[in-house]
């Protein structure tokens, strides 16, 4: 098995995709530490000089506005959250695609019969895939985390405040952030297993990803004014980017949202379930 996985990791490591998403996700990472630092000033500067209600409100509208507001030590976690883990959404692309590559790539370059000839246990192949994919997300985890720590802190410095690392809500949607790549690496690579075409599993992935929250957010929308029950605006959680959102969230983005552990058990059960469906169908599948 171990052999399997460093030939895995050989495979990506001696191509140019390695450094091509590295770059991707360097220049993704830097896009999106900004952006949040350009939200999270936004957020403070209300915090600290929040606007005058509307004069046209009622009284008890107007006190339910201020018992609203957040303070300052919650916006300052919940920015720190972000900057912090401001890499993940360009990173989880490049990890699905290259989870999908792993496995697409063998029927490209047509080396899949010398693979399977070579071990003919494909679980253990599909195995050996499924952890050198992972170890790939994890590395391009411990880069983007390094980046985005390194811009928070100064951040952080030059605004005065404390970096927040000291938090647990922080801490925790930074490991979260590891959890959250680890599983898009599977499930692209169970995507990969489905779509043979190395084009059409990189078309389908950029789609379902960039395309999944604001297709959750529409369906769901559309299912409350037909069901308007509570359940069905939770159940946008069931969205694996959605959920991955969630799990990077030092807060609950809604009153009523289901806790970060609950998004965990969800994007775990994504993982679990394209797994053991690449595992079977890889089995099975005639090769040639």
């Amino acid at each position: 098995m171990i052999r399997l996985v460093r030939s895995e990791l050989l495979k990506i490591s001696t191509t140019k995709t390695w450094w091509l998403f590295g770059i991707g996700v360097l220049a993704g990472t830097a896009f999106m530490q900004f952006f949040w630092i350009l939200t999270g000033n936004h957020m403070i500067d209300l915090t600290l000089h929040p606007p005058a209600p509307d004069p046209n409100l009622p009284p008890e509208a107007v006190a339910q506005e201020r018992a609203d507001q957040a303070d300052l030590a919650s916006v300052l976690v919940q920015v720190a959250s972000r900057v912090y883990t401001a890499g993940s959404f360009f990173t989880g692309v490049f990890v699905l695609l290259l989870g999908a590559l792993v496995v697409t790539n063998e029927y490209y370059h047509q080396t899949a019969t010398t693979t399977f000839l070579t071990t003919p246990h494909r679980t253990k192949v599909v195995f050996g895939k499924l952890v050198a994919a992972v170890l790939a997300a994890g590395a391009f985890w411990l880069f983007t985390t390094a980046v985005d720590v390194a811009g928070g802190v100064v951040y952080f410095q030059l605004k005065g405040y404390d970096n927040q690392l000291g938090e647990w809500s922080v801490t925790r949607a930074i490991l979260m952030n590891a959890l959250v790549l680890a599983i898009w690496a599977i499930i692209g690579l169970g995507l990969g297993v489905l779509i043979r075409s190395q084009v059409g599993a990189v078309v389908t992935a950029t789609a379902a990803y960039f395309f999944g929250f604001p297709a959750a957010v529409l369906v769901t929308g559309a299912l409350h004014f037909i069901v308007d029950k509570p359940w069905v605006d939770k159940s946008i959680i069931l969205w694996p980017a959605v959920a991955a959102l969630v799990m990077t969230s030092a807060d609950k983005l809604e009153p009523d949202q289901p806790p970060w552990w609950v998004a965990a058990l969800i994007l775990t059960g994504y993982a679990v379930i394209s797994g053991t469906i690449g595992t079977l169908i890889m089995r099975r599948r005639d090769i040639s």
